[in-house]
């Protein structure tokens, strides 16, 4: 069986969360050179004004491996997410379900990127019941055999590899047009525990696309 190779991720993207359920093993890439502006410390949320970016500010220098990032912690950028979080689903069913387990995830005290997100993702998995195995990479390989390399292809600024048709609709609190591959909170909140259905919804038409590359 294949393994498959994803970036580390802050409240990553539904595509990355249906990724992680289509496969046992994940890889989580942390000896790559730190890449910005990516969904490795950024989430997208909806609120009443359009789609937001929120962004961990981090402490680093230039060629820092991604296990080595910290997070920075004097700018006190949680209330802010927490704030922003908070009024974009405080109106959807099932936030407040989920609100004071979000709350101490986003305020928790990990130092380090990596295991920060990790946390969060752990989180997502067990309420969603994904089951995989996850390890970290040990070293750095840009062509491993046997691994299915989705680092790259998942970026806030990349077209999705799936085409909107393929992406089904759930319900969402702000405006009438649907907004494709939000971050997982955008789902939890909406859709609560039935969001496991949309994800593997999502396995279905991803699948296909792992297969191909396996070829």
């Amino acid at each position: 069986m294949n393994s498959i190779t994803l970036p580390t991720a802050y409240n990553p993207p539904i595509l990355y969360m249906a990724i992680m359920a289509s496969e046992q093993e994940i890889l989580i890439e942390t000896q790559e050179t730190f890449l910005k502006q990516t969904w490795r410390n950024r989430c997208s949320i909806l609120t009443s004004q359009g789609v937001m970016s929120l962004s961990i500010p981090l402490k680093r220098s230039n060629h820092s491996k991604t296990d080595e990032v910290e997070i920075d912690f004097s700018q006190k950028w949680q209330n802010n997410h927490w704030r922003a979080i908070e009024s974009a689903y405080n109106k959807s069913p099932f936030f407040n379900y989920f609100r004071d387990e979000l709350k101490k995830l986003l305020y928790q005290e990990e130092s380090h990127l990596v295991q920060f997100n990790q946390n969060l993702i752990n989180f997502y998995l067990k309420t969603f019941k994904i089951k995989n195995s996850i390890h970290f990479t040990n070293d750095y390989q840009k062509n491993a055999l046997n691994v299915i390399d989705f680092r790259e292809c998942l970026h806030p600024k990349k077209e999705f590899f799936l085409s909107l048709e393929q992406i089904p609709k759930y319900y969402q609190v702000f405006g009438t047009d649907f907004q494709p591959n939000l971050s997982i909170l955008d789902l939890l909140c909406n859709e609560g525990l039935d969001g496991r259905y949309y994800i593997y919804d999502l396995v279905k038409q991803i699948r296909p696309i792992i297969s191909k590359s396996n070829e």
